[in-house]
């Protein structure tokens, strides 16, 4: 819950009432009497900073679930809780959230940080997913497009407080994707924001009409062509087309069975049939089959929003932007005459970190990701990659060699940081028993995962002399290769 004091009296070193997870004496203080407005009792709201804003939207959601905690919450109460009135409670309650009169400007400047990165990639499961792991190892913090549209700038024709029995198969999928990035907001790396175009609906609606019109040249249809066959690739790599087909009724999935198989037994259409009934009741994002929710079912496939929308975002919020879609890159150098400052550094060094084959970070999960933020394990990690980029740049920032050298950077890194790794390992058994220095190599990979076992595996077997010298030894080679980090997440 957000800060309220009874007292009416925040001290510099309490959390800022406004919910952005700083402390008041670096936040609000000097900007806004947070006194004032709980001793007269005014909606805070207004205030509320994007984290705070997400923070009130999970109180309303454990509300709307009847749980106490978010730590209740799980898939199996999520899909029984969607039905059209509570489709409908949650759109009102992002109405009142971020209200028409939302001063962006103001929530945008809770957020800001040394490091912010505002994403306009593909927002599917998985592949946001991926994106926040890979940034989130050098940017502070991470802005992403609320899942939920603004019914403020919703046509009545399918605005889901009027249709909400349209919206229920999306509203599901858009809870998952909140809850879980939830420990994300809560440790103040990500925010979920509502950009100019999602409060102002004619603002969208003249930015989109200026992205349609735009003259593109020959080089922009060749990059928009390739990300429209990628698209269509990730779409079925992540199974789009068994999602389709889980949504059919069973008469209809038979059908289907006939048509690819027409010489498939009965058993065997049988045997389909309830493998399609066990994939439905596993897949979190599967709420029931179109017949059951009384017909068709709206699906928003998200980018993000324009790329003027984008800039203004950046600008007010002193994010860079960055994406995962190749024509969006093109997009974004073609219009660097409008890069905030911070878009022009750091743009560049994103572009060559979500295109680098880093096959090791595709093994980091959200969780794994986040514990190593919390105990700030990646600072080391962050001047590897700012070096490593730097030693590949060109004269175009945005050349995709840059991928190419940053990973053959990295790894060059990573293979030095193993080979010292190697030799502290027979250093070690050198000086310890053979018990003790089994344990300690045992433990020797989980290390370097930032599971801070060695001193706790060392001085259990082989006693304090040699957990103090492997301690002091193991510090110091974190010191001296940062990039030790990555050792463990190789394939």
């Amino acid at each position: 819950m957000l800060l309220k004091s009874k007292k009416n009296k925040v001290r510099p070193n309490q959390q800022c009432p406004c919910g952005s997870g700083q402390k008041f004496k670096k936040c609000c203080s000097g900007e806004l009497d947070w006194s004032t407005i709980f001793a007269r009792k005014v909606d805070p709201k207004q205030y509320y900073s994007a984290r705070g804003r997400n923070l009130v939207f999970r109180d309303k959601l454990c509300e709307l679930l009847q749980l106490e905690s978010e730590k209740q919450i799980d898939a199996s109460k999520v899909k029984k809780a969607i039905t059209p009135n509570f489709v409908r409670e949650v759109y009102d309650n992002i109405t009142k959230i971020w209200p028409p009169d939302t001063d962006l400007e103001w929530v945008y400047s809770r957020s800001r940080s040394s490091v912010a990165g505002l994403y306009i990639g593909d927002y599917e499961l998985g592949y946001l997913e991926r994106a926040v792991v890979r940034h989130s190892l050098y940017a502070d913090k991470i802005l992403l497009n609320d899942p939920f549209m603004n019914p403020h700038v919703i046509s009545p024709k399918v605005n889901p407080l009027i249709h909400p029995e349209r919206h229920q198969t999306q509203t599901l999928k858009n809870l998952n994707r909140f809850i879980a990035l939830l420990p994300w907001v809560e440790a103040g790396i990500v925010d979920f924001i509502h950009t100019p175009a999602d409060i102002d609906r004619r603002f969208g609606f003249d930015t989109r009409s200026r992205a349609i019109q735009e003259k593109q040249d020959e080089r922009a249809n060749e990059e928009l062509q390739k990300s429209l066959v990628e698209a269509r690739k990730r779409h079925k790599a992540s199974g789009g087309e068994l999602r389709t087909l889980i949504q059919l009724p069973d008469h209809q999935v038979g059908k289907v069975f006939d048509q690819v198989f027409p010489d498939g037994t009965q058993r065997q259409k049988q045997e389909f049939l309830q493998e399609v009934h066990r994939v439905r009741e596993m897949d979190p994002n599967f709420l029931n089959t179109l017949d059951e929710l009384g017909g068709e079912q709206y699906t928003i496939w998200s980018t993000g929003g324009t790329i003027e929308n984008a800039h203004l975002t950046a600008s007010m919020a002193n994010a860079y932007i960055f994406t995962d879609i190749g024509y969006r890159w093109h997009k974004l150098q073609e219009t660097r005459s409008k890069f905030s400052p911070e878009t022009s550094v750091w743009s560049p060094f994103s572009k060559a970190v979500q295109n680098a084959r880093f096959s090791f970070l595709n093994n980091l999960n959200l969780e794994v990701a986040l514990k190593l933020r919390r105990e700030n394990r990646l600072e080391g990690v962050r001047r590897v990659m700012a070096s490593a980029f730097k030693s590949s740049v060109e004269n175009d920032q945005f050349s995709d060699q840059h991928a190419v050298r940053l990973a053959e950077n990295l790894n060059h890194e990573i293979s030095k940081a193993s080979n010292e790794w190697q030799e502290i390992q027979a250093e070690l058994t050198k000086i310890g028993t053979a018990g003790a220095t089994t344990n300690m190599l045992a433990a020797g990979p989980l290390i370097a995962n930032g599971h801070g076992l060695w001193v706790a595996g060392a001085s259990v077997i082989a006693g304090a002399g040699t957990s103090v010298y492997g301690g002091i030894r193991y510090k110091q080679y974190q010191s001296r290769f940062p990039a030790s980090f990555f050792i463990g997440l190789k394939d």
